[in-house]
């Protein structure tokens, strides 16, 4: 739900070249609560006629003296956790200033009901090398794609001493947003999932799920029926202590149930990726296997690897899989990362969560085949 803040606005857009480069409008401002941001009361449409354009590079000044210079303006979060960006995604109303699922802004910034924003372009064009890599939109066509896994983002999780016929990943079996909930579905009874671990869905929208009739979804439905789906309704920020409670949930069910499992959000990209990822550092996988399993999803979804469309492998793989990597070890580079710097980093992560260590060890031992 959205939180109204209200938050006087003045807009200045600075142009160069241009005679009447000042623009101003006030307003109210609303607190966004996922990614802990405020929305800019001037639409995304005017925003683009004011001549912003996504890649560009902005100054954002409040009245209380706070200012953040050089802040990209991205359509989607396309920077690393904690890093502030204004952001027009797809079907909002207005832009949104943000860190990036990291501090609240109006707590930050201290602000009040008394405050001004002013926006300024700093530079044109600076990040849209980024822009143009991480706004790339996956084809929605069955036939586009090589098989129904690479249309569905299904596949086993293989990094080092996980048992690969226990724990698979995928797009969502149930929203069907991206054409592809059919095709998990099926592809869920092909390899015999018994439990869903749906990251992203509460138990009011997977009801709403069971009844739609666009898609072909009576293997899911069949699960659904038989109570084999933990819903855990995660947000995109794993740094969050609800993120962290509610996918210990998920985690003891895993523990307390019988596979195969098949853990997913709606795409399978960063919510899924991200506990992937945790799963496959607790049984002992390399730096490159994580890569592998993280990164194979653009390969899936866009083409992208390290030698097809290099700068947007790169893009992907520094403000997503280096953020999960650099967060949980606490190091700066991921040259200095070692595997084992990540599985403690992945132990520490749920011990902060709230299990115990002999719970994970539980985890550890089923995930790993030896229960």
């Amino acid at each position: 739900m959205i939180k109204r803040f209200l938050l006087t606005l003045l807009i200045v857009v600075s142009l160069c070249g241009c005679k009447n480069n000042t623009i101003s409008v006030s307003g109210v401002s609303f607190k966004e609560s996922e990614f802990n941001g405020i929305y800019i009361q001037k639409t995304v449409e005017e925003f683009y006629n004011l001549s912003f354009t996504c890649g560009d590079s902005v100054n954002i000044i409040f009245s209380n003296d706070f200012r953040v210079d050089d802040v990209p303006f991205y359509s989607g979060y396309y920077t690393r956790t904690g890093i502030p960006l204004l952001t027009a995604y797809p079907g909002y109303t207005y832009p949104e200033f943000s860190y990036n699922n990291g501090p609240d802004v109006i707590e930050t910034i201290k602000l009040t009901d008394d405050d001004t924003i002013k926006i300024e372009l700093n530079k044109k064009g600076k990040y849209l090398d980024v822009e143009n890599a991480m706004s790339v939109r996956a084809s929605l066509v069955r036939d586009t794609y090589d098989s129904d896994e690479t249309f569905g983002n299904f596949r086993p999780l293989v990094g080092g001493d996980i048992d690969s016929t226990l724990l698979y990943r995928s797009a969502s079996p149930c929203v069907n947003t991206y054409n592809r909930a059919s095709y998990v579905s099926e592809l869920s009874r092909k390899y015999h999932i018994n439990s869903f671990i749906d990251l992203s869905d509460n138990e009011e929208e997977i009801k709403n799920y069971y009844d739609d009739e666009d898609a072909d979804i009576s293997y899911w439905r069949s699960m659904y029926d038989k109570g084999n789906i933990c819903c855990l309704d995660l947000s995109a920020n794993y740094r969050n202590k609800d993120y962290k409670t509610k996918l210990v949930k998920g985690l003891r069910y895993i523990t307390e149930n019988d596979g195969p499992f098949l853990i997913h959000c709606v795409e399978g990209k960063d919510r899924t990726g991200f506990v992937c990822l945790l799963l496959e550092a607790l049984c002992n996988a390399s730096i490159e296997e994580l890569e592998y399993d993280y990164m194979i999803t653009y390969s899936n979804y866009y083409g992208i690897d390290k030698t097809n469309k290099s700068d947007m492998y790169k893009a992907y793989y520094d403000n997503r899989f280096a953020d999960f990597l650099t967060y949980l070890t606490s190091k700066e580079s991921l040259d200095d990362i070692k595997p084992l710097d990540v599985y403690n980093g992945a132990v520490d992560y749920l011990l902060s969560a709230g299990m115990s260590i002999e719970e994970i060890n539980m985890l550890i031992n089923k995930i790993s085949g030896n229960d």
